[in-house]
């Protein structure tokens, strides 16, 4: 096996990333197995951002939050985030 410094990168030019099957990247050996032509650009990764995800809130807690909303001035992103973190806290 090859050691850190000496790695091989993607034969596909102007990749850089470093080689897993066949001389390519796991980006272009998936093209390349999928029958396209292994050259296509490879979208940058991201800066370390995570997506936000999409959470199915218990009914008991959208009922509370319904309730408090009647209730208070808050916004409803204010309100989600407080109830969400006191859901949390309990389980």
């Amino acid at each position: 096996m090859a050691s850190p410094g000496q790695r091989r990168k993607c034969q596909v030019p102007q990749c850089g990333r470093p080689v897993h099957s066949r001389g390519y990247c796991a980006s272009h050996y998936r093209q390349l197995l999928r029958g396209r032509a292994p050259t296509r650009p490879i979208r940058p990764r991201g800066n370390g951002e995570k997506p936000v995800l999409a959470v199915r809130l218990p009914a008991p807690l959208i009922t509370a939050m319904d309730r408090k909303l009647r209730r208070s001035g808050l916004s409803r992103a204010e309100l989600l985030e407080k109830l969400v973190h006191r859901w949390v806290k309990r389980a």
